[in-house]
């Protein structure tokens, strides 16, 4: 499996039994309060998910990597001026 070798390799994984879109929120969120992350995926629900969760102390960008945006280059959320606006 991908993770174990991932975990292999020093990195650090977390598996999700239900809602992933929603572990991979509240744990970006939880290494957000001492980095900066940058969440890459396709889908909306986690844009979604991330506006709502989201607190002001934390700098998090969400990046589509759809193919719709490809030809364009690629869109980058900066959650603190989306939620703003």
């Amino acid at each position: 499996m991908l993770g174990t070798e991932l975990e292999g390799h020093g990195y650090r994984c977390v598996h999700a039994v239900h809602d992933a879109d929603r572990l991979i929120v509240e744990t970006s969120l939880k290494l957000a309060e001492t980095s900066n992350v940058t969440i890459i995926g396709e889908d909306t629900d986690l844009l979604v998910l991330l506006l709502h969760f989201y607190s002001p102390s934390r700098s998090v960008f969400f990046k589509s990597a759809t193919s719709a945006t490809a030809s364009k280059g690629l869109r980058v959320w900066h959650i603190q001026k989306t939620k703003r606006v």
